[in-house]
């Protein structure tokens, strides 16, 4: 991978990664209206790590292959 597609995969992975918390925090917030913003429990955060991970993966090949 060049450095142009670590770069897109980093960032990729960092914006989906806070968006995935605050949907996370959303529906907490949700289900428990006096809830306040927190990271879920290790196995919660570890698949959430892993969802946003393959989607940043095909994110960054998506782009570049569309650069190419």
């Amino acid at each position: 991978m060049s450095n142009n597609g670590k770069k897109i995969g980093a960032i990729t992975f960092g914006v989906f990664f806070i968006e995935a918390i605050l949907h996370y925090n959303i529906g907490l917030k949700k289900a428990d209206s006096n809830a306040k913003i927190q990271f879920p429990p290790t196995k919660q955060l570890v698949e959430i790590v892993g969802v946003v991970l393959l989607f940043s993966v095909a994110n960054t090949v998506i782009i570049n292959k569309l650069l190419k």
